[in-house]
């Protein structure tokens, strides 16, 4: 049996306060112990089967460990019982865990178990194996390359720095206090997102309903109204059909097909909420063009020039391949199809800029008349898109249901208000 203290002076790593001695794992504790060889058996009977994947998470669901396919003959070798701290030799190369209560169970080959040897604490032994100083001895003395691992001699000759007994169960008591105080802080902060996601859809829902900016309007009576902005958007697309009717004539040609966001579509304001004055309900292709069907199409010997040159867009952001798409501008991009679309999991619409290429998942449109892109981006993304989506397995946006959501246009101004408040 290795001697719990050591007879000599071991350099460490540090110095140690007052009463403290460097050893190693090998002198405090007995010899190291490797596992059983068997396969698992997730529905047979007798003894559980304790794995390296079991432990890597640094707590044991025993209701998740599999059985073993075959006894050992003598099975009280391999037996687990309360203080048995175990270490992953493979895999996990290091996790190491104290065994505070176990059905019957042994534990499997690529486990090396040992035990405290008393009167050192087992527990401030395991928690030892959490410590930076111990991660850095397991990383200097693995080996194998397709498979990292730790031996048993390795492991016992691993440094650690031993307090008196008193101290030990101290220190322990501390940090299982302190640790406890980390498990429900990270609880709490696993409800952090949803929360910051529905302060979010909160704010952008106030924003598109006038409620963020009321004081705003109190201050700024004489604006122009979104009215007045509609008809500014359609006076400029009928003089630019004209325009491109007349060169048509003279060059010959047959007179292009009249758009459709040429003139407003009525909207059913029946169960939409009262707009604070000088706001209107629109669609979206009142106050866009739609691009979906005028991609610019590049030569695939162009498009490989070009490769790595520009970003690439799909329905949920940047992707790392090239289309036959390229665009130059600035864009407001809307998924169409995907999951995102129900989840919101990642945003829905976003702001594209300059020269980029851009996949057939994702709606382009053209923001009109100054709106800023950003206020079309900050309602899209802060209203419920499920009545418009269509599809379950792959849930999709079409360009015609787009087109039937019911906008909030607020006056100019206060356009790029709201988008200020929202970005603060």
């Amino acid at each position: 049996m290795a001697e719990p203290f050591p007879e000599k002076e071991i350099e460490g790593a540090y110095e140690l306060p007052e009463g403290w001695v460097w050893t190693t794992i090998g002198q405090i504790c007995s010899k190291p112990q490797y596992g059983w060889t068997a396969s698992a058996n997730p529905n047979g009977d007798g003894p559980k089967l304790l794995r390296t994947t079991d432990i890597s998470s640094g707590n044991i669901n025993w209701s998740t460990v599999p059985y073993s396919s075959k006894l050992p003959d003598n099975p009280d070798k391999y037996k687990l019982k309360p203080g048995d701290i175990v270490v992953s030799r493979a895999g996990s190369v290091g996790v190491g865990i104290e065994i505070t209560e176990c059905p019957n169970a042994i534990f499997a080959s690529y486990l090396i178990r040992f035990n405290a040897i008393s009167p050192t604490s087992p527990r401030y032994i395991s928690l030892f194996l959490k410590t930076p100083y111990y991660w850095s001895s397991i990383m200097d003395n693995t080996a194998g390359i397709a498979i990292p691992n730790v031996n048993a001699t390795k492991l016992a000759n691993v440094k650690i720095p031993l307090p008196p007994l008193p101290e030990q169960r101290r220190i322990v008591a501390k940090l299982e206090a302190l640790l406890a105080q980390v498990n429900t802080t990270k609880d709490h902060l696993a409800a952090v997102p949803p929360i910051i996601k529905r302060f979010r859809q909160s704010v952008l829902a106030a924003a598109c309903s006038g409620r963020l900016t009321e004081d705003w309007r109190r201050e700024h009576l004489d604006v122009e109204p979104a009215s007045e902005l509609l008809t500014r958007i359609r006076e400029e697309r009928i003089r630019r059909y004209e325009a491109e009717c007349q060169k048509a004539k003279e060059a010959g040609r047959r007179e292009p097909k009249k758009p459709k966001n040429l003139e407003p579509q009525e909207v059913d304001t029946e169960g939409l909420p009262e707009l604070p004055e000088g706001w209107v309900w629109t669609h979206i292709p009142t106050i866009s063009t739609n691009h979906d069907g005028k991609r610019i199409p590049v030569k695939d010997k162009d498009r490989q020039k070009m490769k790595g040159s520009y970003p690439y867009y799909g329905a949920s952001g940047i992707i790392d391949y090239v289309n036959d798409y390229l665009f130059d501008g600035d864009y407001l991009l809307i998924g169409e199809d995907g999951a995102n679309l129900v989840s919101r999991t990642t945003k829905i619409a976003f702001k594209a800029s300059g020269k980029f290429w851009v996949n057939n998942h994702a709606h382009i449109l053209k923001i009109e008349g100054g709106i800023p892109i950003e206020f079309v981006e900050a309602y899209i993304n802060g209203i419920d898109l499920i009545p418009y989506v269509t599809g379950s397995a792959q849930p999709k946006l079409t360009q015609k249901k787009l087109g039937i959501i019911p906008f909030p246009l607020p006056p100019l101004p206060e356009q790029h208000e709201i988008v200020r408040r929202v970005e603060t």
